[in-house]
């Protein structure tokens, strides 16, 4: 589990990225408090677990994590 924790920011929208070595940023969720997250083609809850239960914290959990999802994951936080 991957943890997310805005400060100073009502952080109502999250979006979740992961990035391989040498390559750029790919969205793979964006989350709003309370609401099941909205995957990015290539991506599913299945795979990739997401809470958001207020506007400080967000969680993303691989599941059944294989070598293949070693990777630099990233959140960034929104109040619009």
């Amino acid at each position: 589990m991957i943890q997310c924790h805005s400060v100073g920011i009502q952080a109502t929208t999250v979006f979740w990225y992961r990035q391989f070595p040498e390559q750029g940023l790919t969205l793979m969720a964006t989350s709003n408090v309370d609401s099941k997250a909205a995957y990015e083609q290539g991506f599913s809850e299945t795979e990739f677990s997401i809470s958001h239960p207020n506007t400080t914290f967000s969680s993303l959990t691989v599941r059944s994590a294989k070598p293949a999802d070693s990777s630099l994951y990233f959140c960034s936080a929104s109040n619009t």
